[in-house]
């Protein structure tokens, strides 16, 4: 476990502090791809904090090895979760059995504002339901869309329903476009 390189630091901008849960055990590997990306990302932005969450146990004993400065650790903090989500784990049965999972945990952040996003590399249909059941839905949309960001010629492009849905309904997505700042469609 070694951070990968030694990007350069932004400088604070205009000091707005941006805290992300990060779902520590969601990925095949966890926990240390996830703590070595959120060491890098706090190393490249001071304008966030991450809280790791999952067996705080396994977190600590991770992160110690690793010999962090002291401003990493002051922006990297630790919420226990008792529980882990599989890929093998149902959606639906995640919301009613897994409450102190790392994913649901982290979720829970967000809608008690002690956190601004979650990032997760785990079972998207089961943060999809979690996301669902502990934030709820904007008023007018009847199901959420998975939206990742791709770098582009001219920037950036969203793309919508990244394999969430097998038939999306173009209405779905067009709903989503309309709340864009400035949307294009191509």
């Amino acid at each position: 476990l070694a951070p990968a390189s030694n990007n350069t630091v932004c400088p604070p901008t205009d000091g707005i502090t941006v805290a992300i849960a990060l779902d520590a055990f969601g990925s095949d590997n966890a926990p240390n791809p996830e703590i070595l990306g959120a060491i890098e990302a706090l190393k490249f932005d001071n304008n966030i904090e991450i809280v790791l969450v999952g067996d705080e146990k396994r977190l600590s004993e991770a992160i110690i090895k690793l010999n962090c400065s002291s401003a990493i650790l002051n922006r990297l903090k630790i919420k226990h979760a008792s529980e882990q989500i599989t890929m093998k784990d149902s959606p639906s049965s995640i919301v009613r059995n897994k409450r102190d999972s790392s994913l649901r945990v982290a979720y829970e952040l967000v809608h008690n504002k002690e956190a601004d996003a979650v990032i997760s590399a785990g079972n998207t249909g089961a943060s999809l339901a979690i996301a669902m059941f502990v934030l709820k839905r904007l008023k007018g949309i009847d199901r959420p869309a998975i939206a990742t960001v791709m770098p582009s010629v001219g920037g950036h492009t969203v793309l919508l329903d990244a394999g969430a849905l097998s038939e999306p309904k173009a209405s779905r997505a067009i709903l989503i476009i309309i709340s864009l700042d400035s949307p294009k469609i191509n």
